[in-house]
């Protein structure tokens, strides 16, 4: 078997042929399914989750081997059941996220990160978006609503529903009068706050710069992907990832010069967002970069940006 071939079992079909599979149609709520078939679905999904959640305190580093061990069909398990109602709890779990990020590292190409190529990167963005999202809505209180929608709007899209909610959760923590302590509480970057328990981290250290620098890496692919598929929309992801490179634990001076090409390819990624995100999510992505704009433009140097 040819090194390519051998890749492809591995992550399945290239970009040009699995957009097919994820547009507008295939993400249609659906009603129920029998007691069986739910539970075995279920089932699972539960096992795909609890894997990938444990590569986040995994030193191993053979993307192959990581990739064996957490199979496209078991991706596919887990994005089955977020068309269900009640689905989405099942992906509440902060090291989802930092797990998918490890596996988008895994593909590869010429030792580039290009994980939108084929559909195993695809589906653990997708996954790790879905569960950020789930995660921001639970530790704000917001959750119950959104499956309280999901459950009256039965018409409606699953992924549609949360996105609306988080987009506006995003927009009131530019909005309201303590929105970006309390944003930072919900991503576990301050401790001692009022909002309640400090709550886990979503990444390590490396995080941030492993999934902008991914994200960039494959940047022409993933704006191709989003105008061709069906997505939920990532104003968390754009939030998160800009209050990790500006919280005052990561915001000082000896390290926004050493920052500034992380910041610089932020940049590019959010504006090449900016061109495909659905019109539901243009407030929270307004609201992200008013916020301060001098932020967004290069420092050159010299005195503190």
């Amino acid at each position: 078997m040819t090194s390519r071939n051998r890749k492809q079992n591995l992550w399945g079909r290239p970009m040009e042929t699995y957009v097919q599979s994820y547009d507008h149609d295939c993400f249609k709520q659906t009603a129920s399914l029998d007691t069986g078939a739910d539970l075995d679905l279920r089932n699972r999904a539960r096992t795909a989750i609890t894997g990938i959640c444990e590569l986040v305190s995994m030193k191993e580093s053979d993307g192959d081997k990581l990739a064996a061990q957490i199979t496209l069909s078991m991706l596919q398990s887990i994005i089955d059941l977020t068309v269900f109602p009640g689905g989405l709890v099942e992906l509440g779990y902060p090291d989802l996220v930092g797990g998918c990020i490890k596996l988008m590292g895994t593909v590869k190409l010429s030792g580039k990160c290009m994980p939108f190529r084929y559909e195993y990167g695809y589906l653990c963005f997708r996954i790790l978006v879905i569960a950020l999202d789930v995660c921001l809505l639970q530790r704000a209180g917001r959750f119950d609503r959104v499956l309280a929608r999901i459950q009256v709007e039965s018409e409606a899209e699953v992924l549609l529903i949360l996105s609306k909610e988080v987009s506006e959760l995003v927009q009131d923590t530019y909005t309201d009068k303590h929105g970006i302590k309390h944003f930072d509480w919900m991503l576990g970057l301050v401790s001692g706050s009022t909002f309640g328990p400090p709550q886990q981290v979503f990444m390590d250290s490396h995080g941030p710069v492993d999934l902008v620098s991914c994200l960039h890496q494959d940047r022409k692919t993933f704006l191709n992907v989003l105008n061709s598929t069906y997505f939920p929309g990532l104003s968390a992801v754009f939030c998160l990832l800009w209050r990790y490179m500006n919280s005052p634990i990561h915001d000082t001076r000896n390290t926004r010069c050493l920052d500034e090409d992380l910041a610089s390819s932020f940049r590019e990624m959010f504006f090449r967002y900016c061109l495909v995100a659905p019109g539901i999510e243009q407030a929270a992505l307004v609201a992200i970069y008013s916020h301060d704009v001098s932020w967004w433009k290069p420092w050159s140097g010299g005195s503190t940006p």
